[in-house]
Order: C-alpha cells, then structure tokens, then sequence
C-alpha cells in the first residue's frame, strides 16, 4: 500500500488548507515557531506507529510551527500535565473540558480567528453544550465516537440485543454465567451507560437524560453499578491492555470504542460490535486553549488544520471515530475505509454524548452533581461500596 498522501494533489489540501483557513482573517498572530500540545492518545501522529498516519510533521513544514507533544491516557494525567506548565493546546474528553471550563483552566475562543471552522462543523456541534457556556465558546470538536457492546461471537451466535449482559447475572448462549467474563469501563462517566439502560427498562423511574439523575434515580443508579462490580472481570481503561484481555483473558463481552473491535476483527478474532436496543452514549474530544498560552498564531492555526477534512478522514480512520466537519466523510482515507460508515456516523443524533452531570440541570430541579459520581465511584472500585 503506498504511503498516505504522497501524492502532490493529495498533499496540497492536507497541508495547506487550514493555513490558508486562517490566514484570510488579518487579526491572527504571526506563527510563533512553537506550538506545545497535551492530547489523548492517537491524535498528534507522526507517522511513527504507521507511516500512512502522519499529519503533524506536515503541520510544521507548512507553517513554520514545531509541535511539542506530551501524550496523557486520563483525566487526572491532564490535569497534572497542565499544571507543569508550556501548554498552548489541549486534545480533551468532553466532561473533562467542562471541569477545565469551570475551573479557570481553559481561555474563551476567539472566535473571529476560527470563522471557517466553525462554520464548517456538523450543525450538532456548532454550540455544543461541552464547549461552550453561558453562550461563550471554549472549545473546538475535533472527533466523536459511540460507546458500543464488543462481544465474542463464538459464544454470541447473534448480537445481544440488550446491555443486561453486562449489568445482570444471567447465563450466556454457551450455557456458562456471564460472572467473570465481562468488563466496563473504568471512568465515573461510565455510570451513564447504566443510567440510560435504566431510562430503557424502567421508564417509571422518570430519568429523561442518563447525565441528569435525581437524588432518587442515582440511588438506583448506583445500586446497579454496585451489582455490576460483582460480575465484573475487571474494569478496563487502556485499550491496549482491553484488547489482551479479549484475546486471552476469555472476556465475552464488554463496552468500548469500535477501534477495538476493528482491531480485533483485523487480527481475525471472533469478535463484534453492536448498539443494543437501548440505545448507546457517545464520547466527543474536543481542543482547548490553556489560559496561559504563549503560542497563539500556532495554536489557531493548528485548530484549523485538524478540522480540515483531509485530517478529520485520517483521524477518523486511524482512531475508530467520526468527523465533526461532514464534508471530511467523503475524503480519501489512509487504508481507503468507508469510516464514517464503519464508524456509526448516522447514529449521531440517536446517542447520548459524555457530558459533565451538575447540580443544576434541564430535566429536574436539582440533579447529582459529578463530584458525587466520581465519589461514589472510586468507592465501588476500591471494593468500599
């Protein structure tokens, strides 16, 4: 297969489009030769993992602006990270943009600086409740995924059609109890995905949104994590580590991204992905500007950039996701996948995206706010609840 985008008519628009995205608008500082960057894994690629996936290199021969990249796999990891200090952007999770929006970490955007961008975002996400507040814009959407039920289908002849398997005590289609062999993923967050198979089976509790749960409706919430943990194999955070555990832990059946599942399917593994009949939430990272940025031309710059579709298709593809920009699903990506097809991106407006739960919310007079989920939560994973 011939390296991504070798190309010259390939190569012009991924490496100049969003310059030129940027520069028609005079206000925007000069490229400051610098650009410091904290993001999730996958999205400052180099070519170095597989030399079809490589954007950031590109970036700087174009601009002028050498990105310097440290790499966190949790929320915590970025909140430390930023705290050291030679910080300009930030590749964040949803609920985690929205406690940096609340603690003062973040700067509202310009927004004069990002006209084409965001003019070019799928309407969805043009005042996305995790980027913005009170009506200001503090981040950019760069990419989107479904939370889905990866499962054996050696064990699985036809998709579970629900998530009780990962939330009740029930035999599986081998005959053997599902205890011991399933996962969940390992963030107070992930009590969303119990909270929306309760709003599915048990409309009586009167939960209208999984991220606004009532002083009652947590309880209930609660009591089914709690009953989950004693199934559970284990609690999964890196995918790397989930992907071992599928091939040879005998885990049937867990949540997690579609990347995992296509990775598996890669390897000729016997396993599949579904969206069970409740439905699923959904996950959204986003960029940020560190309030103490010293490289703003970069930082604008390169945020145009990653919203261009050539860079939305390769990420896209390479991450297991979908594009915030449309037009990105009918460009050229790297190992030529359908991703956005493959990806679920038709399923945008049936899920239920990762936000921050506060006390003050839309569907109830007062909801649980996050700082009591993620207390409640270590306390199921250390084994005090």
């Amino acid at each position: 297969m011939t390296r991504w985008f070798s190309s010259p008519a390939l190569l012009l628009p991924l490496t100049l489009c969003g310059v030129a995205q940027v520069q028609a608008d005079t206000l925007l500082p000069a490229a400051e030769e610098r650009l410091d960057v904290i993001a999730l894994p996958g999205y400052m690629e180099r070519g170095q993992s597989d030399p079809r996936y490589e954007w950031v290199t590109r970036f700087e021969r174009s601009t002028g602006c050498q990105v310097v990249t440290r790499t966190v796999d949790s929320p915590d990891a970025m909140l430390h990270a930023q705290r050291r200090g030679n910080v300009d952007v930030m590749v964040v999770s949803s609920e985690t943009g929205q406690r940096f929006i609340q603690a003062g970490i973040v700067s509202p955007l310009n927004a004069a600086w990002l006209q084409a961008p965001q003019k070019n975002l799928h309407h969805y996400f043009t005042h996305h409740e995790s980027v913005m507040r009170e009506g200001t814009r503090y981040g950019l959407p760069l990419l989107w995924g479904i939370n889905a039920l990866l499962y054996n289908q050696k064990v699985f002849p036809t998709p579970p059609p629900s998530w009780s398997v990962l939330f009740d005590m029930q035999n599986l289609p081998d005959g053997k109890t599902n205890a011991g062999r399933i996962q969940a993923y390992d963030s107070p967050i992930a009590m969303a995905d119990a909270a929306l198979y309760l709003m599915k089976t048990q409309p009586a509790l009167g939960i209208q949104n999984p991220f606004e749960l009532n002083a009652q409706q947590y309880t209930e919430v609660l009591i089914l994590v709690l009953r989950q943990r004693r199934l559970l194999s284990r609690y999964w955070h890196d995918p790397t580590r989930q992907i071992s555990d599928l091939r040879n832990k005998g885990t049937v059946a867990t949540s997690g991204r579609l990347a995992t599942g296509q990775a598996l399917r890669a390897e000729g593994r016997s396993f599949a992905i579904t969206i069970p009949k409740e439905g699923a939430t959904a996950w959204l990272d986003s960029m940020m500007v560190h309030k103490r940025a010293k490289h703003l031309g970069c930082a604008y710059r390169w945020m145009a950039y990653a919203t261009t579709p050539p860079v939305q298709a390769a990420l896209s593809e390479w991450r297991g996701g979908n594009p915030v920009v449309p037009t990105a699903c009918q460009a050229s990506a790297p190992a030529g996948t359908d991703f956005c097809k493959q990806n679920g991106y038709t399923q945008l407006e049936k899920l239920y995206f990762w936000k921050l739960p506060q006390l003050h919310c839309k569907t109830q007079s007062r909801c649980v706010p996050y700082s009591v989920w993620m207390h409640d939560y270590m306390a199921i994973l250390l084994g005090m609840g």
